[in-house]
């Protein structure tokens, strides 16, 4: 999924196919990140996130330390370009991952367009 569909998408690239069975195996890896990453955190830490692969942990880290009474800091930072709105919606699964990024506190991006990109999206 990250690399045969989501990296050609963040880059432009057109034909690319979607399908569930990446797009699952995608979903347990942010979950075992996720899980893997609010056990081992301590109470105010900070937790960085990179790059296209974990789009979706933040949110999934996100309920997993409230569960856990841990109030964390989580930041995002996505090492790619991030498309306009218009290429964006190519993706079935935009929602899901745009809702994993909005569980950041803070993100971060290259450039003042791929920033813009992902408000307008």
């Amino acid at each position: 999924m990250a690399d045969s569909i989501l990296w050609p998408i963040l880059h432009y690239q057109s034909g690319v196919v979607f399908d569930d069975h990446p797009w699952d195996a995608y979903k347990r890896v942010n979950e075992c990140f996720a899980d893997t990453v609010a056990n081992a955190a301590t109470n105010g830490a900070l937790i960085w996130v990179h790059d296209y692969h974990l789009m979706l942990l933040p949110q999934l880290l996100r309920e997993r330390l409230t569960k856990q009474g841990k109030e964390c800091a989580i930041g995002f930072s996505l090492h790619t370009p991030f498309p306009a709105a218009d290429f964006w919606r190519a993706l079935p699964v935009r929602k899901d991952l745009v809702e994993g990024l909005l569980a950041s506190g803070m993100m971060g991006f290259h450039t003042d367009e791929y920033k813009q990109n992902f408000i307008d999206t």
